[in-house]
């Protein structure tokens, strides 16, 4: 499996909708009791302010001006000059990070009501975030909003954001043995819909002109971590890697004999049980804070109760993904019962596969 975007493109083209924009306007002005919408284009507005002078060099440099000026509507996150003092990005990088303040549809206040995905111009989704405190862009705050342009409005932001990586993404960054995990759940599939019937086989087998694709498993049967999504999310605890080593240490340490360290603890078992009960236990359906794990089980991504302990998960590590939210454990501990008892897993012995040398 590889890292990939996804591939839906929302476009809301406004162009010619006399009633949708009319209704825009009227919602806009009753939230920011503007009179009227300014009779201007969304690029020529930015371009001639000099607040956003910065703004519109990146734009040009990374060349996502020219989307600017096609007859689509927008809505954009501006950064201020300050935001980017210490901004030093080029090439691919430059127009990755711009395009993520980029959503080619209008978005106004009346459209959200808590939380909300929107999808930016590079297909990365941005969670938008309205309270009393006013609407957040992830969690960078707004300040100064544009009236409704002729395509569209923009929002003040003082900071560059960045976009989001999902949950593999985040997986192989903090911790690259779970997210190897995942790829090693790749198998191949006949498709049917695209493999043509040419005659039978002796015993009366169709026969196809096959056309083979690469399934994973993990992602079809528990969650799709690499896929970028609106709808669909989970909230997983993360293991780093440091904990992950760390916790295979203390166990070599139980066990004794002739275990040491981590690396004495065979990949197959690792692969088997430990990493298939990180996930079982630790993936949950929806963006979940950190409260709902205040109690002592809890329904996991496939329907069922699993052991929660909510002093072992760190409070302040939760983190947004694009297709969901991640939290790390404070001290990861393997629970004993999965190496010191006789477990039956696919034919074998938690105790028996740990002997193997």
């Amino acid at each position: 499996m590889r890292i990939k975007g996804s591939t839906y493109i929302i476009s809301l083209i406004l162009s010619g909708i006399v009633i949708l924009y009319s209704g825009c306007e009227k919602r806009w002005e009753e939230y920011y009791q503007v009179p009227e919408r300014a009779n201007i284009k969304l690029w020529d507005a930015i371009r001639d302010s000099a607040r956003y002078s910065e703004f519109v060099h990146y734009m040009e440099v990374s060349g996502l001006d020219s989307l600017l000026k096609k007859p689509e509507s927008f809505t954009l996150f501006i950064p201020t000059n300050d935001a980017f003092s210490d901004f030093d990005l080029k090439d691919d990088s430059l127009k990755w990070v711009m395009g993520y303040h980029i959503a080619r549809t209008v978005f106004i206040p009346s459209n959200i009501n808590g939380t909300r995905k929107l999808e930016t111009h590079i297909e990365k989704f941005a969670l938008l975030t309205q309270n009393e405190n006013g609407i957040f862009l992830d969690d960078i705050a707004t300040s100064k909003n544009s009236p409704l342009l002729k395509d569209g409005l923009f929002y003040e932001i003082d900071r560059v954001a960045y976009p989001r990586p999902n949950l593999y993404q985040y997986m192989a960054f903090t911790n690259p043995i779970l997210a190897d995990y995942v790829d090693s759940r790749d198998s191949i599939s006949l498709d049917y819909s695209q493999s043509r019937p040419v005659g039978f086989d002796e015993q009366g087998n169709t026969i196809y002109d096959s056309v083979f694709i690469v399934i994973n498993r993990f992602e079809r049967d528990f969650f799709p971590v690499s896929v970028e999504s609106r709808d669909n999310e989970a909230t997983m605890l993360i293991v780093s890697e440091e904990e992950y080593f760390e916790a295979l240490d203390e166990m070599a340490i139980n066990l004794q004999g002739s275990f040491i360290d981590h690396e004495d603890i065979p990949e197959d078992w690792q692969t088997e049980f430990l990493i298939p009960y990180i996930f079982k236990n630790g993936t949950f359906d929806g963006g979940l804070e950190f409260e709902t794990f205040m109690t002592d089980s809890l329904e996991n991504i496939q329907g069922d109760m699993v052991p929660v302990d909510y002093t072992m998960i760190n409070q302040d590590s939760r983190n947004i993904c694009s297709n969901g939210i991640t939290f790390q454990y404070i001290d990861y501990v393997i629970p004993e019962k999965l190496y010191l008892e006789e477990i039956k897993y696919e034919g074998y012995i938690a105790r028996e596969l740990l002997e193997i040398e």
